[in-house]
């Protein structure tokens, strides 16, 4: 997936936005995709990967933090943007 065809799908999507409410929402197995921001920091996205992993649900690493907020329309870095199903 390109950086095209990953902005197309999170601005056609319904989506949640920030770490806490992805987390939540691969608990709850209400995603089918979580962008991870290439550049989060550790701790946080090995927790992010492990619970989709455990969770089934798909998960890709690109852009940066700020790339992610600006294609999310925040006005701040972005962690992590879960993919609604």
């Amino acid at each position: 997936m390109n950086q095209q065809d990953i902005t197309n799908l999170i601005n056609n999507s319904s989506k949640l936005i920030g770490t806490r409410q992805v987390l939540k929402a691969i608990i709850d197995n209400s995603l089918q995709l979580v962008v991870i921001a290439k550049d989060t920091d550790l701790s946080i996205k090995d927790n992010i990967i492990n619970s989709c992993v455990t969770n089934k649900v798909n998960y890709i690493e690109c852009l940066s933090r700020k790339e992610l907020g600006v294609i999310a329309n925040i006005n701040v870095d972005c962690a992590c943007i879960g993919i609604l199903k």
